[in-house]
């Protein structure tokens, strides 16, 4: 695909190629940029017919929620483990006083 795109960006410029160079030419400087207008656009209009046609845009927007998900759960995760170990604490401190005492 982007060989084809260049090829088609170079094209007018294979074209002019022929023309004999008396000096600037204003009218080969303005076919070049037309030219390159035209290729540009015929570029965005291919990229956004791709996007389309393979979805690209729903599978960045399911990844966006992906992410979202999963930083969710990984928070999620991190308070239950900072409250596991939390209580495993206050836990050793009860077993500690029970030994203190049974001793």
């Amino acid at each position: 695909m982007k060989k084809i795109l260049t090829l088609l960006t170079l094209l007018p410029l294979f074209a002019n190629a022929q023309v004999a160079n008396d000096g600037f030419n204003f009218g080969s400087l303005i076919g070049v940029l037309v030219g390159i207008g035209v290729m540009l656009l015929i570029f965005l209009v291919l990229r956004q017919l791709v996007l389309w046609y393979w979805k690209i845009d729903k599978i960045v927007a399911y990844q966006e929620q992906n992410i979202i998900t999963l930083q969710s759960v990984y928070n999620t995760q991190k308070e239950i483990l900072k409250q596991a170990k939390e209580q495993t604490e206050l836990l050793r401190k009860i077993r500690d006083k029970i030994e203190v005492k049974t001793d």
